[in-house]
């Protein structure tokens, strides 16, 4: 059945969107790069929890339960009203895992809104609420995102992800057909069509954060990262570095050049640099390096700063110091200062050495001030520095 196609895949992208979409509007998580490397290790718990919950539950329910929630016929009002009597007695979230697993190999078209009814009462933070309508969108496209959109709780953007996954070109095409300020004031539609296309296709994905970045959605920074960690999710972690090849030059590339790399190198510093000087020349290559390196001198310091001297060309090298002293100064100050004044090119060596006395300042002002006297930074600059202010690259 066409039903059960759809539920399967919509199932397990389910729980990984049901982090991203949650921190979009709930704000319970801010969506940083070490929160969603997390997501897929706690898919695979869950799935695992549900599939040892599912056989302990169908161990222990009455006969009457158990013909209820596996028969392959219509169900009544009465028999879903049943199984709602069972999610609210669920005891513990293996039970209550198993018996949610039950509404949805029950949930069809027709039966969707009865079905809502009888898990209104976990509420629309919860991953079960959000699941369900991306399993209802997976299922029924554009009518359940019509329902969603008039709803008074926030399931749009769940119901339109589910849609997005199991129908990219036709959700793609509603989407596009809207007026240009929904497109882009929605925000319930636009990160359920970022979280929907992540979870099936991240290069597609990206190529709609790039659509919306142009269209001046600044949102499209974290949609992209979204579609990265997806990526990397796969395992297929060549195809990560090639999805962002064709972006342009610019804030976009560089914040996923930025987003990936430090992803990788948390795992694998060497590896990520590896991937980082196959890069074509360039701005996103120096970003990259320099991600590698801020993050591999987070991890081992010493290992980091050997390679720098590996560096023959000069623009490398210096996007593997800034990257290294902006990181080793967190933890020693004065050692993060003497890297930032090795950088050769001027511009990045000021800038450099802003960030870094910045740091050094607020941990030791009088040692601090007399690092600064002789820095060889303007008047300016060293106000930066003592003022507190912001640097940004």
């Amino acid at each position: 059945m066409k039903k059960n196609v759809l539920i399967n895949a919509g199932w397990a992208a389910a729980t990984f969107t049901s982090f991203v979409i949650g921190s979009q509007f709930f704000g319970a998580n801010n969506p940083s790069s070490v929160a969603e490397s997390n997501r897929a290790s706690k898919q695979e718990s869950s799935l695992h929890s549900q599939d040892r919950a599912s056989h302990a539950a169908d161990q222990n329910v009455t006969p009457h339960k158990r013909s209820l929630t596996t028969s392959q016929g219509d169900l009544t009002e009465a028999d879903l009203k049943n199984l709602g009597d069972q999610l609210r007695a669920a005891k513990g979230p293996l039970e209550r895992r198993a018996v949610f697993s039950k509404v949805l190999e029950v949930l069809t078209p027709e039966n969707a809104k009865q079905l809502r009814e009888q898990i209104l009462h976990l509420g629309e933070r919860d991953n079960s609420f959000r699941e369900f309508h991306y399993a209802w969108g997976a299922m029924a496209g554009q009518e359940a995102v019509a329902f969603g959109t008039d709803s008074p709780e926030r399931d749009a953007s769940a119901t339109f992800a589910g849609w997005m996954s199991a129908d990219p070109d036709a959700a793609l095409a509603y989407f596009r057909n809207l007026p240009t300020d929904q497109q882009n004031g929605n925000r319930a539609l636009k990160w359920g069509a970022a979280s929907g296309l992540a979870d099936v296709d991240p290069a597609r994905a990206i190529e709609f954060a790039a659509e919306q970045f142009k269209n001046g959605d600044r949102d499209a920074r974290r949609m992209v990262s979204m579609a990265l960690d997806s990526a990397i999710q796969s395992g297929d972690i060549a195809n990560a570095t090639s999805l962002i090849r064709n972006l342009p030059e610019g804030e976009l590339n560089e914040v996923a050049h930025r987003h990936l790399f430090r992803n990788l190198a948390q795992s694998d510093p060497e590896n990520a640099l590896q991937l980082a000087k196959d890069l074509p020349s360039g701005e996103s290559k120096n970003d990259a390096v320099q991600t590698s390196f801020y993050t591999w001198a987070g991890k081992n310091p010493v290992e980091a700063a050997a390679e720098i001297n590996n560096f023959s060309n000069t623009n490398e090298r210096d996007a593997a110091t800034y990257g290294y002293a902006t990181r080793v100064v967190l933890d020693d100050p004065a050692t993060g200062v003497e890297w930032a004044a090795t950088i050769q090119n001027s511009e990045s060596r000021q800038r450099a050495l802003v960030q870094t006395g910045r740091v050094y300042y607020r941990r030791d002002r009088e040692a601090a001030k007399t690092w600064l006297a002789a820095s060889g930074l303007t008047v300016e600059q060293q106000k930066l520095v003592t003022q507190g202010r912001r640097n940004r690259r």
